[in-house]
Order: C-alpha cells, then structure tokens, then sequence
C-alpha cells in the first residue's frame, strides 16, 4: 500500500507543479483511483468491504505511473501544436451570439416536453404500481424521446456557458427542467455524466475555482444517487431502510469497479486485447445500427456478479457487476499491451487534456469535455460499451452546425 501511495503522490505533486493548476489530466484519470482506495483501505473496510490487495496495488500503481508519463511525452512531442492552438482564434460558438442560444433554449424546451409527454404516456398505461414492478425500467430514455434527450447533453453547455458570464434566469431555468426530467429516468449515469460534462467545462474556463468546482460535483452526484435511492424506494414503499443502507449502496456504486479486481484474479479472469479490449471499446459503436438491423452487431461482455465485501453487522453481500478501465488493463494477457496502452491512455487524454486548455472553439471544447468525462467515469465502467454514449459523441460533432444553419429567430432582450 505504500508503494500505490508514494506512486500517486509524486506523480500528482509534479502534476501539480508543472500544470501549475491542480487541474490536470492525471488527476482526471488517475484521482479517483487514489480516492477511492484511501477511503476503502482505511475507512470502509470497517463496513465490511474487503481490502485492495497489495497486488491490486501494485498493477494501479503501474498504470498510474504509465498514465503519467504519457502525458508528459505527449507534452515533449507536441509543442509546436500547442502554439499553434494558442495563436489561432477558433470562436464557433461565441457565448455572445444570442441567435444560437436562443435556438438552443427553444429546442431544449421542445426535447423537454416530448420525454414529460412519454413518461406521462407510460404512466398513464402501467401506473405507478407497474413502473415500480419494471424496476422503473419503463421509464428509460428509449425510443425518439430518449435519443432526443441525449442531444441535450452535449447542448446544455452552451447554456452554461453563457449563464457563467451573464447569469441569465432563462438559461438556469432550461437547465434545471433539463436535469429534473435526466433524473425522471431513475438511470444514476445519465445525469451524473452531464454534471461531469459541466465540471469539466468549467475548470477550463475557471481553472483556479477547479478545487471548488470538484466539491460541487462530489456533493451533487452523492445528492443524485441517493434522492435517486430514496424516491425509488418510497415508491416502493419501503421507507423504513435505513442511513447505512443508502450509503452501503453508494459505496459499491462508486467503489465497485475499482475494488472488484481482486474477485476477478482469484477467480483467474484475463482478457485478450482483440479478443475482448478491443471490441468492448467499439462493438456499441456497431450497435447503433440495431434501430436499422434490428438486432445488435455486438455483444457485449459481462462479469457477472461478484462479491467485494459483506455489510458489518448485517453480514448482507456486497456485491458489483461492473469493473473500472484500470483493472480491465490490468487483467489483458500480455503485461506488454497493458504497458502500451497505458502509456497511450495518458498520451491521448493530454492531447485532449492540452487541446482544451487552449481551444477558443465551445463547439471542439464540449466535444473534449464529454470524451474526458467519459475517460474520467473510466473508476466505474467503461462507459463505450454504451451505444448512447456513441451518440453524444455524434451529436457533439454535428448538432452546432446544423443549428447555425436553422432559421434565425428574433430574440427579446
């Protein structure tokens, strides 16, 4: 545990130093890995959550170490790019352009109201009682108004953006009805990820507010996961759970991926780079043609459940299904792959890490922020197995042009 300690201190400390910022990919990639075994090796362990081995240690030490110096050769071998970043204006999307946003406040209004009319419609088809029976599966975001919503994401930026700089109610308003109808999914994930979209963005506006930025991101995903709990659980009529339940549950939400690699070497599990890595990071992309084909290219591969600890004193299993990116490296046959992708793992989130601190394009820094988010929330799964992740990106590249092309309408000031 030393080691894993010492490792994540150097490397964040010279991090710190040469960003001059506390904001930095490392720790974007790397920072919930170290939270994450500090509070479960010291703290959680007294709830019965099983301790990260010293061999779980030493395989995250060597990626965050690989990590770390991909990032500085990525800054050795492109100098010349990051000075060309610096030197071109590249405004897409200034925040001052009022006919776009108001483009956008007026869609995202439109987006709202087609997911209330569906989760309406299905209410009114299987009540209350029948959306509790589907384990709220009946109100996932499928069909036009889910992949509607998904265009949100990568839109309400824009909004946020301009309410940094003219705290605007009209946006703050669009936003807020925005995520109260994300949260009417009961799906943890897709409104965690745009608070994560929105931290990002604005500790490249704000990089010296990054520290209290973090602290709103930590409170507000927390907050979301238990009202997320709580609501469901009293639809379900079970209010008499207690605190330690809630919070056993948002442990292993968090902790799992991270935590599970030890299950998954006892249980001598490995992982074939073209085999498995490869098309686990891709495969969903493939899927997007379901809607087309009508079945799915891939499938992708699960775990299964597995144990990480029982509750103290309750002796309830603790348990995930999910595995982070690390330990998924960790796990591939050859060390040789995992020390290159590693390494190219660091490498490519500095390119993108770099490109964002001195891009004055939203249209391209939205689009980083959503693929470092999706890097970030890496502690958790790998979030490319989801096709509806592959359409955020789509949209991210697309949905800006095509709204500077729409009609102009007349904005009231």
């Amino acid at each position: 545990m030393a080691l894993f300690f010492a490792v994540s201190a150097i490397v964040l400390c010279v991090e710190t130093l040469r960003n001059r910022s506390v904001f930095n990919m490392t720790l974007l990639i790397s920072g919930p890995y170290i939270l994450i075994v500090f509070l479960n090796n010291f703290f959680m362990k007294y709830w019965g959550y099983d301790v990260i081995s010293e061999d779980a240690l030493t395989r995250y030490s060597f990626l965050i170490l690989l990590v770390f110096i991909g990032g500085f050769v990525c800054d050795l071998v492109l100098p010349k790019y990051y000075g060309f970043l610096e030197k071109r204006e590249q405004n897409v999307l200034p925040s001052g352009d009022e006919n776009v946003l108001g483009k956008i406040r007026i869609y995202l209004c439109l987006v709202v109201l087609v997911r209330l009319a569906n989760v309406v419609a299905v209410l009114l088809q299987l009540g209350v009682q029948g959306v509790v029976e589907s384990d709220f599966e009946a109100l996932n975001m499928s069909g036009i108004p889910g992949h509607l919503m998904l265009t949100g994401y990568v839109l309400v930026p824009y909004l946020f953006d301009s309410w940094l700089e003219r705290r605007n109610k009209k946006d703050m308003l669009v936003m807020l009805v925005f995520f109260v109808t994300s949260f009417l999914s009961f799906v943890k994930y897709q409104i965690i990820i745009i608070l994560v979209i929105l931290f990002v963005f604005y500790c490249f506006k704000h990089s010296e507010k990054s520290g209290r930025a973090l602290g709103i991101l930590i409170a507000g995903a927390v907050g979301i996961f238990l009202l997320s709990y709580i609501v469901s659980f009293l639809m379900q009529d079970l209010a008499s759970i207690g605190m330690k339940f809630y919070l056993s549950r948002l442990w292993t939400y968090i902790s799992g991926g991270t935590s599970v690699i030890d299950s998954l070497i006892r249980d001598g599990y490995t992982f074939s780079f073209a085999g498995e890595w490869l098309p686990s990071h891709v495969g969903a992309l493939g899927n997007l043609a379901k809607a087309f084909i009508g079945s799915e290219l891939y499938e992708i591969p699960e775990i299964g459940y597995h144990t990480i600890g029982y509750l103290v004193p309750e002796g309830d299993v603790l348990k995930t299904n999910v595995f982070s990116e690390f330990a998924h490296l960790s796990l591939l046959s050859s060390p040789w792959i995992t020390a290159a992708l590693g390494f190219l793992t660091g490498f490519f989130n500095q390119f993108l890490f770099q490109t964002g601190r001195r891009t004055k394009n939203n249209h391209l820094l939205i689009l980083l922020c959503l693929l470092l988010s999706i890097h970030f929330l890496g502690f958790f799964s790998n979030y490319y197995t989801l096709s509806a992740i592959w359409e955020m990106i789509f949209f991210a590249l697309v949905l800006i042009p095509v709204f500077r092309l729409l009609p102009s309408v007349r904005v009231r000031r």
